[in-house]
């Protein structure tokens, strides 16, 4: 007689798949890129930037864009993006504003945390339960030229940080002025910038 031996239905092989590789940038491409944000970042800090984080976030979203628009996944894109923009902070020498740098508008100068006694916009004397602002009229002026200010100024930083993402798939070519190597994603630039640009205008129209 048999044994009865419970049956069990046999173990399939199950083919490991290797996890899909993480795109990434080439060495050239990501060094170009990391050096345009740096320099985006400088020029915002000394146009008066209250910190050289302040377009941070900014540089961040414009590379992810544009890396976006090649096909990337928003995860890989996301990922370079934020290698590039660390990368940059750690070339300008930028380390986490204070307080001060971070919220001024919460700040005043003094050894002491002591009440504000002027205006935050006109500095006419604060009177009475205001603590910030002399009157409605001047928050709500305030807070709207900020906020003008800040979103104009973040979308340049933005556009500049993308456009460099696809300005560096160019290939690089000589000013046909000053014979500086430089790429443009617009095929028809002939001029390097606006300098040799409009000095060549300006020949030209001392010729005519």
């Amino acid at each position: 007689m048999l044994a009865r031996v419970p049956w069990s239905p046999p173990k399939r092989e199950t083919k490991k798949t290797a996890k899909p590789k993480q795109r990434q940038l080439n060495d050239a491409r990501r060094r170009r890129m990391i050096d345009n944000v740096a320099e985006i970042m400088k020029a915002g800090f000394e146009a008066g930037a209250p910190s050289r984080f302040a377009f941070e976030a900014s540089c961040r979203h414009g590379i992810r864009s544009g890396l976006c628009t090649e096909g990337w996944t928003w995860q890989e894109a996301d990922a370079a993006a934020a290698d590039i923009v660390s990368r940059a902070l750690a070339m300008i020498g930028a380390t986490r504003p204070s307080w001060k740098e971070g919220q001024p508008e919460w700040t005043q100068d003094g050894a002491l945390p002591i009440e504000r006694e002027n205006c935050l916009r006109c500095r006419g004397p604060l009177e009475g339960h205001h603590y910030k602002f002399c009157s409605t009229v001047c928050a709500a002026a305030w807070h709207t030229s900020r906020r003008e200010r800040d979103t104009s100024d973040e979308a340049r930083a933005q556009r500049a940080a993308s456009d460099a993402a696809y300005r560096d798939r160019a290939p690089a070519r000589a000013c046909e002025r000053c014979g500086t190597m430089y790429r443009s994603r617009k095929r028809d630039q002939r001029y390097c910038g606006s300098a040799c640009f409009y000095a060549t205008q300006r020949e030209m129209r001392r010729q005519a």
